[in-house]
Parts: C-alpha cells; structure tokens; sequence
C-alpha cells in the first residue's frame, strides 16, 4: 500500500508489452547517459503520476512491484556520469528484473557506474517470494536490505535501513565503499559507534 501528501494527483496506468531489441542496441535515458540495452524487456504495469518525476510505480509481468519515498542523504557532492539516473532507475529494474533481488542488483550496478542524482530515496521491491528495500545516497552510494518474512516494512520519508551486517549477503547488500566512504566522510566509527548503522551514517534527519 501507499499513501501520499501531494494533495490531488491525477493517475494514469499504461500496460507496456514485452519488447524484443536488436543485438547491439543502447538505452538512452532522461539526462543522456547511454546504457547497453537488453535482448528483451518485460511487460509490465506502469501507474504513472504526471509531473511528478519520482512518483511513478511499476509491477512487472515476473511479479516484481517498485514504489518508493524520498530520504534525505547528508550528501552534498554531486558525482554522476553523463547526466546520472533518477527516473530511469525503477524503470528499468521493471524491464529487466525477474525477482526482487536482481532487481537491487541491477539498480547497484547502475548507481555505481552512472550516480544517483537526487539527496536520496528508498525503494520498495518486491516479488512472489520475498520484498527488499533499495536506499540511494546522492552519488554512487546505496544500501539494501531483505524484509524478513515474518515482518513488515513501514516506510516514512527517512531512511528505514539501520544496522547492517554487509557479510551476510542473503539479508543486506550495498556498494563496496559504502563503509569507507562514511568513515572517509567522518559519518562513521567503527570504534566510537560500534555495529554500521547506515541510516546514523548517511540520513540527513
């Protein structure tokens, strides 16, 4: 579920087919940067809020359903390639992911390379089998973590990932700097603070 306090909103939905690309094709996405495109892209839903850059949310034809909430990162440095990615992001974890997980995967490889142009913002993802949730930090930092079954995700305007163990690859993942760079950052201590907690290290509120 979702709920939003943009006051009146006028909500269009859009069936898009499953589309096959020929072999050497490129995506070119909102601000420029240019991506290899993929053989085939999913069907999917797409409820689109017009105007609104960030508000659209995606379900798949594998089952795989993005939405997300801003975050606000204490990132102040801009550091993106050709333009970076914002929209693009959940769009394309919905043309190509077919879980949940390869849908984070995708979209850490994607900010790695290109760098997140927003302050920051989570993203719900979910599927059949399991749900995570997607933090990126303005710049090519991000953060996830896996819902537990047996639990629920309530997600405010504020960073919901806190401590993380990144040697457990089946519950948290995140880029392989994201340590480091808070400690570079002075957001971090690995003595003062004890166990990383990225929403102490890399929310601004």
């Amino acid at each position: 579920g979702h709920n939003d306090d943009d006051g009146f909103q006028l909500v269009n939905y859009y069936v898009v087919p499953r589309k096959n690309h020929p072999r050497g094709s490129e995506l070119t996405l909102q601000h420029g940067a240019i991506i290899p495109e993929v053989s085939t892209t999913n069907k999917y839903l797409w409820m689109e809020v017009p105007g609104m850059e960030v508000s659209d949310s995606f379900m798949n034809e594998f089952g795989v359903t993005i939405g997300s909430n801003f975050c606000g990162s204490k990132e102040t440095e801009t550091d993106v390639t050709q333009g970076g990615i914002l929209y693009d992001l959940r769009l394309i974890m919905a043309q190509r992911a077919k879980t949940a997980r390869e849908a984070v995967e995708i979209a850490g490889r994607l900010m790695e390379k290109l760098g997140y142009r927003g302050s920051g913002r989570s993203y719900c993802i979910s599927d059949r089998e399991e749900a995570w949730v997607f933090s990126a930090v303005k710049g090519r930092r991000w953060a996830a973590a896996r819902v537990p079954d047996d639990e629920v995700m309530i997600l405010p305007n504020y960073y919901p990932i806190a401590e993380m163990d990144l040697q457990d690859s089946d519950n948290f993942l995140g880029s392989p700097d994201l340590i480091s760079y808070a400690e570079q950052k002075g957001w971090y201590n690995a003595i003062l603070n004890g166990k990383f907690n990225f929403r102490e290290a890399y929310a601004s509120n």
